[in-house]
């Protein structure tokens, strides 16, 4: 098995604090960014390959990793123009030497997951990390016209993609499909449809996709407050 970081993208969302430094390369605690953190994870689950699609300002994420660190191999994949998610995994599956399984996940998460737990999950087709969406709002609860209770920021009961994956050979035709675009749109769909697709269930894992500049707040303050990750 090889892993892929999707790790191309510019974090629009995110300036001035991307201007300069691609997403990945942003710190989430001190001389920890999020791309060092999900490496760690990657060594954790025994893989000692790994591959970097990137595209934006990707001369600094090399400068930084280089090709051999901390104890891993690591081969980049630029794109000149960008490609999309599914335009990116497409070059990966075509520049594999040999078909074998990928654990893929989004370089802007932030989670306690083990990847073992999805990759032990995981039989064949694509596997899907899925967490609970929480709400961006305090709700009420109200009985009548009376407000009986705030609760702030509950979990819903609906699941969302979290962002890491593992692929198995049996699907990389689907992926080979799409020139440029995303894998969530042209890929998943077809995916679930012909019933290939596994959601394996994190319900009580911390999760954060760092979409913004308060998501990354409140990771850092997460971190520092020293819950074990």
């Amino acid at each position: 098995m090889i892993a892929a970081v999707l790790a191309g993208g510019q974090g629009k969302r995110l300036r001035p604090l991307t201007n300069h430094v691609p997403k990945p390369l942003i710190e989430i605690a001190e001389n920890t960014t999020i791309l060092d953190r999900l490496l760690m994870q990657i060594k954790a689950a025994e893989i000692d390959k790994v591959y970097l699609l990137v595209g934006y300002l990707h001369e600094k994420i090399q400068q930084r990793y280089g090709n051999f660190w901390n104890g891993m191999e690591i081969e980049y994949l630029v794109e000149k123009e960008p490609l999309g998610t599914g335009g990116a995994v497409r070059n990966l599956i075509e520049s594999l030497e040999k078909k074998e399984e990928i654990l893929l996940m989004n370089g802007d998460i932030v989670t306690d997951i083990s990847f073992s737990e999805i990759i032990n999950f995981h039989k064949s087709g694509l596997t899907m990390l899925a967490v609970p969406l929480v709400s961006p709002f305090g709700i009420l609860e109200i009985e009548g016209e009376k407000i009986k209770r705030f609760v702030e920021k509950p979990k819903l009961n609906h699941w969302i993609n979290g962002g890491v994956y593992v692929i198995s050979p049996d699907v990389f035709e689907y992926f080979l499909e799409v020139e440029k675009g995303d894998m969530e749109k042209l890929v998943f769909p077809k995916l679930a449809e012909n019933n290939l697709i596994y959601a394996h269930k994190c319900e009580n894992c911390f999760w954060k996709s760092i979409d913004s500049l308060k998501d990354l707040e409140e990771v850092k303050t997460t971190l520092s407050k020293k819950i074990k990750f």
